[in-house]
């Protein structure tokens, strides 16, 4: 039986600290993004790659700016690829790049229902549909991800909060 994964995920740390990567449970960030993707496409022999890049606000404002022209720091932003690397033969979902210290702040709210790997593991999610064509910016599109997201999660008993 071959245990090599559907998707192959690279993870960065750019600044965020080592912490950051300490919190994200790897099982299930690689778990539910290769169920999204088999979702997208059910082909059994598709392999896929991620680069999930860990950054500090300054980073993530910097990038914010330069490809968004957004001056803020935010919580996730996605770069779809698509293309296949000639390394290892895997098509590139794409990068998402994720801000550990939003996630932090947010968790740390009361009330706030997510710790804060599950909210690290929403981000990565949420950059992956991206990737994959899903949008958030009208209301029927938003309410299909979250919809989504929530879908995904819920198995590991991940309570989705729309940070709308």
């Amino acid at each position: 039986m071959n245990n090599t994964p559907h998707c192959l995920i690279e993870y960065i740390d750019d600044g965020a600290g080592e912490e950051a990567l300490k919190a994200i449970d790897q099982d299930i960030v690689q778990a539910v993004i290769e169920r999204a993707l088999a979702d997208e496409d059910p082909n059994p022999d598709a392999r896929w790659q991620l680069i999930v890049l860990l950054v500090d606000p300054a980073r993530s404002a910097a990038i914010h700016a330069e490809c968004f022209a957004m001056d803020d720091a935010t919580d996730c932003m996605s770069f779809p690829d698509g293309t296949i690397n000639p390394e290892n033969n895997r098509r590139l979902v794409g990068e998402v790049v994720v801000c550990p210290a939003i996630a932090h702040e947010r968790c740390s709210q009361p009330g706030h229902p997510m710790q804060l790997g599950q909210e690290l593991i929403l981000y990565i999610l949420h950059g992956v549909l991206h990737c994959l064509g899903y949008d958030d910016i009208e209301a029927d599109d938003r309410a299909e991800m979250w919809q989504r997201q929530k879908h995904l999660l819920a198995p590991w008993g991940i309570p989705v909060v729309d940070h709308g």
